[in-house]
């Protein structure tokens, strides 16, 4: 298995951290009751989508934006509480060590 596919493996495993997220608060500011399991949705989505571009290696811009697209679904799952910190430190590391991978 290769890192892209490890990494695409670790994405889709991933479950909503807190169904209730914000506290309980997200039905009134962000009008979703089940914000975790939309925001984890969306970063699976953004997910396989960079490695779909990853592996047909397309222009570095495709792969950039991609990447930059994964870092804001994390980063989104992250403040709605629906991943865990070490969770996302997990993901930003991981995507930054497939881009250096792919420097070499």
């Amino acid at each position: 298995m290769t890192n892209i596919d490890a990494f695409q493996e670790k994405v889709i495993r991933i479950r909503p951290n807190n169904f209730m997220a914000l506290g309980g608060a997200a039905a009134g500011i962000i009008g979703s009751a089940d914000s975790g399991t939309d925001a984890v949705a969306q970063l699976q989505r953004a997910a396989l989508a960079f490695a779909r571009v990853y592996k047909d290696n397309e222009s570095e811009q495709y792969i950039a934006a991609a990447r930059k697209e994964v870092l804001a679904k994390t980063m989104v799952a992250l403040t709605l509480d629906a991943i865990t910190e070490k969770q996302a430190d997990d993901l930003v590391s991981d995507l930054n060590q497939l881009m250096k991978e792919r420097k070499n």
